[in-house]
C-alpha cells in the first residue's frame, strides 16, 4: 500500500504483518487534525463495526469533538453514540459518502 505524505500510520493488532487478518491501519494526518485541502476543518470520521471496542473507539472520537457517522447490523449498537452526537448511516457506502476517513473495527 502506497503512504500519503504528511500521514503516521498505526496498525490496530496484534499481528501486524498479515492485513487480511481483521486488523485495521488507520492513516493520522501528522501536522494537525485538519484536511490540508479544508484548513480549519476538523477530519469527519466513518466508523463501521459498534461492537465492545467499536462503540469505545467511535465514542472517543465524539468526546474529541469530531464528526463521526457510524454503522452496524444492529442499529441499538449506535443508540448511545447517536444520543452522544453521531450520525446514523443505514450502510457502509453511506458512510464512506459523508466522510473524510473510515475506521472498520470487524470481527
Amino acid at each position: 500500500m502506497r503512504k500519503p505524505k504528511n500521514h503516521a500510520f498505526r496498525q490496530i493488532g496484534k499481528n501486524k504483518t498479515n492485513p487480511q487478518n481483521g486488523f485495521s491501519l488507520v492513516a493520522f494526518p501528522l501536522k494537525s487534525r485538519t484536511l490540508p485541502q479544508n484548513e480549519g476543518q476538523k477530519v469527519r470520521y466513518g466508523f463501521i463495526g459498534l461492537g465492545h471496542l467499536g462503540r469505545f473507539l467511535a465514542g472517543s472520537l465524539i468526546k474529541a469533538g469530531f464528526s463521526v457517522t457510524v454503522n452496524d447490523l444492529d442499529r441499538g449498537n449506535a443508540e448511545q453514540l447517536i444520543t452522544a452526537g453521531a450520525i446514523w448511516a443505514d450502510d457502509p457506502q453511506a458512510v464512506a459518502e459523508q466522510v473524510d476517513a473510515v475506521i472498520t473495527c470487524l470481527p
